[in-house]
């Protein structure tokens, strides 16, 4: 593994409930993958000092709320238990651009600025 060289790391299925902060931190990680590893919390700096990170997913896990940073132009974050989307979320995703995914969660409730800051988002999806 040439750590100079950016790459895509993916940890799927394994079971870990919390992501702790700087916990990929200098690391060239252009993709970072969390599936189906039973994350509950995440801590706000979890993914602080990752060097080229573009992609962000954490898809199937068991996340209620989005209260960590992610320098990121895509992040997707499906198929957990989110409920709320408080105002201000996105409001340190200050990279993100082209895609944000909510799909199926359990989102019963989205603030009136929850999505303030992502005016040049292109890839939007809330479904299920």
């Amino acid at each position: 593994l040439n750590l100079n060289i950016p790459y895509d790391l993916a940890i799927i299925n394994k079971n870990f409930t919390k992501v702790p902060n700087f916990a990929f931190m200098y690391l060239k990680i252009i993709k970072l993958t969390l599936m189906k590893d039973e994350i509950e919390f995440i801590e706000e700096n979890a993914f602080d000092k990752i060097e080229d990170f573009d992609e962000l997913v954490l898809d199937g896990n068991r996340i209620t709320n989005i209260d960590f940073n992610a320098d990121v132009r895509m992040f997707t974050i499906n198929s957990n238990k989110i409920k709320l989307i408080k105002n201000d979320t996105f409001i340190n995703f200050k990279r993100l651009d082209l895609r944000l995914q909510l799909n199926y969660n359990k989102i019963t409730h989205i603030e009136q600025n929850a999505f303030r800051g992502l005016s040049k988002l292109v890839d939007f999806s809330l479904n299920g």
